[in-house]
């Protein structure tokens, strides 16, 4: 192992870059020395077993002097280039089955290894090859060798390797080495588990750090000393376990333990070793720490690795901060230890771990600081997702989410929240904040999903305009879209689909012709502030495009468009920031970022993933005060240099949140900082902390090569420079390569190049290897570097040569033997040719002065000549060769040969012309035909000849003439009449105008679609057609005329026929460019598509989306619409809104039992009834379900409004006949009124909600007005509802046991078990909460926490020899949830517990619910032996009806009547006849609510076996319960 100072001086080029470090480090962390942690929410990249590794628990790491990352592991050594792992297994294997504990690097680049059991090895750097030199055996297992626990660098090539019980001085050159020091034989009271553990050599005096304490040894004179450096009194195994020693640049010795960091004055401990004075006394800087390692930063400021996590120490001063600890990471670490540091050259640091690997933490990641919310607090961000921003002032922040303001004090880290909203499930609400504007003085305005709100800063509250004034009309509105503001008062708005001019301050408003008639208001994303110097321009981002608008002047020009894209959805503009070089930079989410020339408009950058950025949804754009610009994105924060168009990114690792920004959130504030709004909060940087440095610039280093048809042996480190030996038949070559920045290493491009005989430049690229599946022989250099892929600027190249030896037979020196054969073959061959050609060329000569003549004349016709022989029947011709490529043949064919290649259409028609020249009938021949060529196609010629009679050969007929090839002129004739034929029978409509706009020719599509008669005039045609619809045309002619040569438009229309049917048309138009001058146009191709059907169904979509399917009511999203409207209307004229919300009662009885087509045929006789008994102004929308909505303009009076709602009742209640059944239904309706209950839509709606339910708690069948009372118990019970699932989810409640006694012993029966809530200092009683579990479901789960904590109770009253049962009160939801009762019986099963001692209450309520499901469930309990008891017997609505159909065990007389008892005679004579009626059906009673002796023996008297109440006990927790049954047996006397 290097020591502190020998690693910081081999990182020469880390030192040039770390001031900066430590002066962050020196800011951010000394100020929190007293904080837990720093980085509360650490992030690493991890080298595991995962992604590489060869084991998880990590004994040592080095990073050498290339950079290369070397990692021991338990099972096997590892190397790391930034990029790729490689487990290093030795040429010889001998590191593959063995532990690593120690690495080290000597002066000559060369790694020593120590292995477990195997010895010290020692690598050659270039070579690779490794050799045992240190094998010192253990005395008690002779097989195994020491490992080194630590090695140091001395002068004239010595290193010192420390062993378990012995340092070895070693001679790099000579291989000789020597015992220096013996530690067991230093003290006799050593034992072999005493071990040394680290070493550090200053001058001659050798220090050793050892388990049980530390030692020196004077080299010179052999004297071996022990250091104190803790008192006897407070020693411990743990604190003189001594494994560090540091020192440091004041001089200053550290001694790190297992418990605690020491230290001492160098100088006093060599004067203590070399003169003998007194012992130095140590200082204690450290308490308590495990110290595993210091490794310096810069000065005086170190890292420390620790028990307890990451620390920073400034050894000058001991400030002491807590970095992190592993486990508060998002990581799976449960051990804080970090045992090994190693600063990477880029100012990463890597951390070693027992189980997990190898962590790489980024500084940087403290740079950024994070906001998120909980979904709890209120002093934190009320929602996560942050749409905007508006510095208030220094140190407060407003904050737009996606549901509600927060206003951020960044100098406590508080929030205050404003304007949320209770719908947790609501994806948008009224809270969702999307943007904020500037107002004036302490105003802000606020873009909200239901309108545009102003919102007082000072008060913090919005604030009211008066009911009715244009600010309310216009801007509390969901078509209020956005706002900009042009001067003091004077704002552009978008709303209501069109653009206006607003003055605030007067309440005026007036339509914007420029803006509205100019621009497509549906295409409109957002407004953005201007950068240029006047106060009164904007800019405007639309779909594809980004306009600035002049108010002042009223000038509108188009700044930008992007290109066309081939993504799935709209793009468009969500940001711009102008550079300080006068460029305009734009975001363009899913497309890329663009810089243009804030001048003159013009393109100068695109920069997509293919060029620069990591990813193309970049989204906003800030610049800092250096003129950098900060841009969010979907791969975390980027910041680009725009001078030097350098991109650095952060992501994660660095520190962030998440990698996903939000889109246009953004916010340079006044002190310098950025905040960016994301998915998980937001985030804010200070710029001026981060310098990045030229990233190119830095060496690229060639890692490995391997091939797949043999191993390669290489060196260890780097093979730059180095020469690779291939023989011919090897195959795949890879090569790696890395720039040895752990930082973003997948940011870095590379551009690779191989010279040899055909040099290869490859394109920049991510990748870091390279495969060549095979090399031919010969030499060859590899060369790759660093690349900027938009400047082009490469960093330095590292090269590699490889030779690649050729076969045997195919060498230089086999070519050259070859070669030389030839040559004397060919010597040979000539000579005796020569003498022939000499006499042939002499008679030639002459002949081919006149065919010379004969083809230059053919030639420059494009024609040559054929003949044909009557007495060989054979035909000469070169297009034989020629033209249909037969070569093998020759020019000379056989009459049959040549028919046999003429086209099967074409042969008759040839050979009658062929015929009759030859018999003389014609005087020549003159035909087109076709010919196969020997590719199988066929060519096109025109043979001409005629017909020679030679007398001097017997009148033998000779045909001579000339062919011409004709294929491209019959091709192009043919592709003519195509295009002509595809013109007219297309079914799209075509028209070509000439370039004054005067049609040329339509095609019959076009014809018989608009019913133009084929002999009318063209011309007058369309004119009178273009005339009768001139407004829906105009655009199309526009836009033609703007268009310049060969450039496109498309669009749509409405055109209607000559026979008036109507025609909705996609448009496209093409210009084309005149032949003679490209400038000009000479056409224009017109394209229209029939497109009506797509739009009918458009419109069948808006249907669907606003009506419903089933009834034709509006469904809810209509409903709003119009209740937004009459809102609107209403404010205006002061007039009333009534709404009613109607729930139809028993309508899920009638869709369980006749079914779901009967439910249907129900829904819609009801909004027949409703759309009858209202006027048809009014509107009766269906919500869903069983749920109506009537809104009522205009309301008069309250009471028309309660006439109305029983007219409602009356109509609803009319029986319906269903299925042949006759059915009834009752409505339950809530009525809220506008202005009275509610100022927005979706608060009037929620209030008539809220009034329903009241209506159906008091009985159904009725109405309720809306009361703020109402709204308070709404509110009360979401709170108790909330409060009561924590409760059930931390089991907060708790049982208490009421005895049940018998009248004639006085003994305890039984215990009924009831259910007790103590929130707090509050006891809330079950009548309050036990309603409420049922609704919301949670009773199921909270009788089985019941039974759960009953058992105990159960099996020790039948310990204590009890048989005392337990009565347990069951809910109606267990009843028509046969599920969860299966549960609680095989729970009660799996515990033992016999059925005979389990009582189960049922309330005639529960029983009437779902009267089958009661009876089926009730059924099964009694078959599995289980008593059941009805519960508040009397109260009911058909008691008899129930005993006389259900098992029932026992009946409980409710305590209602037994308080009666000596009070009402009513009373005792309805107990009376109970218990007649009960010992007649052989039925037991126990009477509730006992509180007096005289109701005792009211009982007594009459025969009721078993009575239960206060006068008794009162309910008991657990562990009172056997005071009490010892309380019942020492005063219990019979009752008789």
């Amino acid at each position: 192992m290097m020591s502190a100072q020998t690693r910081i001086n081999s990182f020469f080029f880390l030192t040039t870059h770390l001031p900066q470090v430590t002066l962050l480090f020196l800011s951010l962390f000394i100020p929190l020395a007293g904080a837990k942690t720093v980085v509360t929410t650490p992030s690493f990249k991890v080298l595991s077993t995962e992604n590489g590794l060869s084991q998880n628990t990590i004994n040592d790491m080095l990073i050498d002097r290339e950079g290369l990352l070397w990692i021991a592991t338990e099972a096997g050594l590892n190397r790391f280039d930034g990029n790729q792992n490689k487990q290093y297994v030795g040429q010889d294997n001998e590191f593959a089955d063995d532990g690593i504990y120690t690495l080290f690097e000597d002066q000559s680049g060369d790694l020593w290894v120590s292995t477990y059991s195997s010895g010290i090895y020692r690598i050659d750097r270039q070579t690779g090859t490794s050799k045992r030199l240190i094998n010192v055996p253990y005395k008690e297992q002779p097989s195994w060798y020491q490992y080194a626990s630590h090695f140091i660098s001395a002068p004239r090539n010595i290193i010192y390797v420390a062993l378990d019980h012995l340092i070895i001085e070693f001679d790099l050159v000579t291989e000789k080495k020597e015992i220096v020091f013996d530690f067991l034989s230093s003290n006799s009271e050593l034992s072999n588990d005493d071990v040394i553990r680290y070493t550090y050599l200053a001058r001659d005096v050798l220090f050793v750090a050892t388990s049980v304490g530390l030692y020196a040894k004077d080299l010179q004179t052999g004297d071996i000393k022990k250091i104190e450096h803790i008192s006897s009194d407070d020693a411990n195994v743990n604190n003189i376990n001594t494994k560090l020693i540091v020192v440091d640049e004041n001089k200053k010795f550290w001694l790190g333990t297992v418990e605690g960091l020491y230290q001492f004055e160098l100088s006093d401990l060599m004067s203590f070793v070399k003169n003998d004075e007194d012992m130095p006394l140590p200082k204690q800087a450290v308490e308590s720490l495990n110290i595993w390692d210091l490794e310096q930063i810069e000065g005086s400021l170190y890292y420390m690795s620790t028990d307890q996590g990451l620390y920073t120490i400034d050894l000058s001063t001991n400030v002491l901060t807590h970095l992190f600890q592993p486990s508060d990471s998002r990581l799976q670490i449960t051990d804080d230890d970090l045992y090994k540091v190693a600063i990477t050259y880029d100012e990463q640091v890597w951390l070693s771990t027992g189980t997990s690997g190898v962590l790489l933490w980024s500084p940087q990641s403290t740079l950024f600081e994070n906001v998120m919310g909980d979904g709890k607090s209120s002093d934190k961000l009320s929602d996560n997702i942050v749409y905007s921003f508006h510095e208030a002032d220094d140190e407060n922040l407003w904050v737009g989410t996606n549901n509600g303001l927060n206003l951020y004090h960044s100098d406590t880290g508080k929030v205050e929240q404003f304007l949320v909203t209770d719908d947790d499930k609501a994806v948008i609400s009224s809270g969702s904040i999307f943007t904020i504007r500037p107002a004036e003085k302490d105003r802000i305005w606020l873009l909200t999903y239901d309108g545009i709100v102003k919102f007082d800063t000072v008060n913090k509250r919005p604030v009211d305009y008066p009911l009715g004034s244009p600010q309310d009309k216009f801007l509390n509105s969901s078509k209020a879209y956005d706002l900009i503001r042009i001067s003091e008062s004077h704002y552009i708005v978008a709303a209501d689909g069109k653009f206006w001019n607003f003055n605030d301050s007067k309440g005026e408003l007036s339509l914007s012709e420029t803006l509205s008639s100019n621009l497509d208001f549906d295409q409109l994303y957002t407004f953005l502030p201007d950068h240029g110097t006047q106060s009164n321009s904007i800019l405007i981002s639309m779909i594809g495009e980004l306009w600035r608008f002049d108010a002042l002047t009223g000038n509108l020009e188009m700044l930008h468009q992007a290109r066309k894209s081939q993504s799935e959805y709209a793009i468009h503009p969500t940001d711009t920031v102008l550079d300080d070089n006068g460029i305009l930079w734009i975001t363009y989410p899913g497309h890329g970022l663009y810089g243009i020339d804030s001048k003159t408009n013009e393109q100068k950058y695109f920069f997509d993933t293919s060029n620069l950025l990591p990813t193309n949804l970049v989204v906003s754009l800030e610049k800092d005060q250096n003129g950098d610009i900060w841009i969010g994105s979907h791969q975390g924060i980027l910041k680009l240099d725009p001078k030097t168009i350098k991109l650095s990114q952060y992501g994660p690792t660095e520190g962030l949140a998440t990698n996903e920004f939000t889109w246009g959130s953004k916010l340079g504030m006044s002190d310098g900082k950025i905040a960016f709004g994301s998915q998980k909060g937001f985030t804010i940087l200070q710029p001026e902390r981060f310098d990045d440095q030229d990233k190119v610039a830095s060496s690229t280093f060639i890692t490995d090569a391997s091939l797949l048809s043999q191993p390669l042996k290489l060196g260890i480190g780097s093979i730059n420079d180095s020469t690779l030996l291939l023989k011919y038949d090897d195959v795949g070559l890879t090569i790696r390569y890395s720039d040895m920045r752990f930082k973003n290493t997948s940011t870095s491009y590379y551009q690779y190049e191989l010279k040899g005989d055909v040099s290869v430049v490859y394109p920049p690229t991510k990748s870091t290897e390279v495969t060549f599946p095979q090399l031919d022989p010969g030499l060859y250099e590899f060369t790759v570097g660093r690349i900027d892929p938009v400047s082009n600027v490469f960093g330095p190249r590292a090269s590699l040569r490889i030779k690649v030896a050729y076969p045997i037979y195919a060498s230089p020196v086999a070519y050259s033997i070859y070669l030389l054969i030839l040559f004397v073959i060919t010597l040979f061959i000539y000579a005796r040719r020569k003498k022939n050609s000499e006499a042939l060329r002499a008679a030639h000569s002459e002949a081919l002065k006149h065919k010379n003549r004969l083809s230059m004349a053919l030639t420059a016709s494009n024609t040559k000549v054929w003949s044909w022989y009557e007495d060989s029947d054979k035909v000469t011709q070169e297009r034989i060769v020629d033209d249909l490529g037969y070569s093998e043949t020759g020019t000379r064919l056989s009459f049959r040969e040549h028919i046999s290649l003429v086209h099967k259409h074409d042969i008759t028609a040839f050979l009658e012309q062929w015929e009759k020249v030859v018999n003389g009938q014609s005087r020549g021949i003159d035909i087109s035909y076709r010919m196969k060529a020997k590719d199988g196609h066929y060519e096109w010629f025109r043979d001409v000849g005629s017909l020679v009679v030679n007398n001097k050969t017997g009148n033998s007929k000779r045909l001579v003439g000339t062919y011409s090839n004709i294929t491209e002129s019959v091709n192009a004739e043919f592709k003519a009449r195509l295009f002509g034929e595809a013109f007219q029978y297309t079914r799209d409509w075509v028209v070509i105008f000439d370039n004054n706009f005067q049609a040329i020719v339509v095609n019959q599509s076009f014809k018989d679609a608009l019913g133009i008669d084929k002999d009318a005039n063209l011309i007058e045609e369309l004119n009178l057609l273009y005339r009768g619809q001139k407004q829906q045309l105009e655009e199309a002619y526009t836009e033609m005329r703007k268009l310049v040569p060969n450039e496109h438009w498309s669009g749509e229309a409405y055109i209607n026929s000559f026979k008036n049917q109507r025609y909705a048309v996609s448009i496209r138009v093409t210009t084309v460019s005149s032949e003679r001058n490209g400038q000009e146009i000479d056409r224009y191709l017109v394209i229209l598509s029939d497109i009506t059907q797509q739009k009918d169904a458009q419109n069948a979509l808006v249907q669907l989306a606003n009506y419903d399917n089933l009834t034709g009511l509006p469904n809810r999203t209509l409903l709003l619409d119009r209740l937004q409207h009459a809102f609107y209307q209403a404010a205006p004229q002061q007039s009333r809104i009534g709404l009613f919300f109607i729930d139809l009662d028993r309508f899920k009885q009638v869709n369980d039992s006749l079914g779901h087509e009967a439910g249907d045929e129900l829904l819609v006789t009801v909004s027949k009834r409703l759309e009858k008994l209202i006027r048809k102004s009014d509107t009766v929308a269906r919500l869903g379900g069983d749920e109506f909505v009537v809104l009522l303009e205009g309301v008069g009076s309250v009471q028309d409004l309660g006439h109305i709602a029983n007219d409602i009742i009356q109509a609803l209640g009319q029986p319906i006949t269903l299925s042949n059944q006759e059915v009834s239904v009752s409505a339950s309706i809530g009525i809220s009124l506008y202005p009275d209950d509610a100022q927005l839509p979706a608060e009037l709606l929620k209030n008539a909600d809220i009034a329903m339910y009241h209506a159906k708690e008091a009985g159904s069948n009725n109405f309720q007005f809306f009361t703020e009372h109402m709204n308070e118990q709404a509110r009360s019970k979401l709170q108790l509802e909330n409060k009561l699932k924590h409760a059930c989810i931390n089991k907060s409640f708790s049982n208490y046991y009421q005895p049940i006694v018998c009248c004639a012993t006085g003994s305890i029966e039984g215990f009924e078990v009831l259910m007790r809530w103590e929130d707090g200092d509050e006891m809330i009683s079950p009548d309050i909460f036990i309603p409420v579990a049922e609704n919301i479901g949670m009773i199921a789960e909270m009788t089985t926490q019941l039974i759960e904590r009953a058992l105990p109770v159960h099996k020790q009253l039948y310990a204590d020899n009890s048989r005392a049962y337990l009565s347990i009160n069951l809910s109606a939801k267990h009843l028509i949830s046969e599920h969860s009762l299966r549960d609680i019986v095989a729970l009660m099963q799996s515990n033992g517990v016999p059925p005979e001692s389990i009582r189960f209450e049922i309330t005639e309520s529960a029983l009437m619910e779902d009267y089958d499901s009661a009876m089926h469930v009730i059924g099964a309990l009694k078959s599995k032996g289980f008593i059941i008891a009805l519960d508040d017997f009397g109260t009911g609505y058909s008691s008899l009806k129930y005993l006389k159909d259900f098992p029932i065990d026992v009946l409980k007389i409710d305590k209602s009547f037994v308080q009666g008892i000596g009070l009402n005679s009513g009373n005792e004579a309805i107990i009376l006849a109970t218990l007649r009626m009960a010992e007649s059906l052989n039925i037991e009673c126990v009477a509730e609510g006992i509180e007096t002796l005289e109701q005792v023996e009211f009982f007594q008297r009459n025969g009721c076996r078993y009575l239960q109440g206060f006068y008794f006990s009162k309910p008991v927790a657990a562990d009172k319960l056997s005071g009490l049954i010892n309380a019942m047996k020492t005063t219990g006397k019979s009752l008789n």
